[in-house]
């Protein structure tokens, strides 16, 4: 029965930071390598320092050199078969109405907007595409124009309305799911973890799901680290692994792995109201840890 509030990800950062902290907080520090001795990580930073602690939490995105030392491997990326572009813009009426989240569909390809703050929409772009393309922040308006030629005005002025230098473009990769999340005094939390694909919204919540129930079963680690980790794990790798899945199924519908499948929920799409959509959203909130 609430509203969403969607909220930029460096804001939502920045109000972290600021609630927090930020004295603790040392950017441009890359880990390079990491050992265990005696319960104690040892790891080593780009720039040669050293540091230890008790607990290592691997919180380094889709690239973990944590997940290579838990799994005892780098394991490999998968191309989900689509490119993103994403930003931030001024809200317009022209392109959208402000109070809503907008989508347009067609041809495997996708635009959407929502309003965050300040009067501003977060939008992004998906184009199916082969990996490896250039990537040129100066052909971005071009590529977009060419990619969407024929679609509605409120996408075309949305493609003028861009500052190119501020925004992403993204290959779209996620990894296999995996259910083994720790290792010693060493545990993995978000795409560390359960690197996905955005088609369910999915990522950053997970990742926040990790933080409260790895942060809960460290409060109450009577029995040690250890216990605490195989606990968290337990808790978290099946309802990751689904949100991954989830999210892959939703990925190949939206950008016509199969024409016939994505075509029956384009007629889908022209009959609904919102109940189901509602319903999908709730769908992966269910089983959170905060039920």
């Amino acid at each position: 029965g609430q509203r969403p509030y969607p909220v930029s990800r460096a804001e939502l950062q920045r109000m972290l930071m600021d609630e927090f902290g930020h004295e603790n907080i040392h950017l441009g520090t890359k880990v390079i390598a990491l050992e265990e001795h005696k319960n104690c990580v040892h790891f080593t930073f780009e720039d040669g320092r050293k540091d230890s602690a008790d607990l290592l939490i691997g919180a380094d995105g889709t690239h973990s050199i944590t997940r290579r030392y838990v799994l005892g491997e780098q394991v490999s990326r998968r191309y989900a078969g689509y490119v993103n572009w994403n930003g931030l813009v001024k809200a317009s009426e022209e392109i959208a109405p402000q109070h809503q989240w907008t989508t347009y569909v067609a041809d495997g390809k996708r635009v959407s907007l929502m309003p965050v703050s300040d009067g501003r929409f977060y939008f992004f772009f998906d184009v199916p595409l082969p990996v490896g393309l250039e990537n040129n922040k100066q052909t971005y308006r071009s590529d977009l124009e060419d990619y969407f030629e024929g679609w509605c005005p409120q996408v075309q002025r949305l493609i003028q309305n861009i500052d190119v230098e501020k925004t992403n473009r993204v290959e779209i990769h996620d990894i296999e799911p995996f259910l083994k999340f720790y290792k010693g005094h060493v545990v993995l939390i978000g795409d560390a973890a359960h690197s996905t694909t955005p088609d369910i919204g999915q990522g950053g919540c997970q990742a926040m799901e990790d933080a409260i129930y790895l942060a809960r079963a460290l409060q109450v680690n009577s029995l040690g680290i250890e216990d605490a980790l195989s606990r968290y794990q337990s808790k978290r790798n099946e309802r990751a692994k689904e949100m991954v899945l989830r999210a892959r199924k939703r990925c190949d519908i939206t950008h016509m792995k199969d024409s016939d499948i994505t075509q029956a929920w384009y007629s889908e799409l022209r009959k609904e109201k919102g109940e189901n959509i509602m319903k999908g959203i709730l769908s992966n909130i269910i089983g959170n840890v905060l039920d």
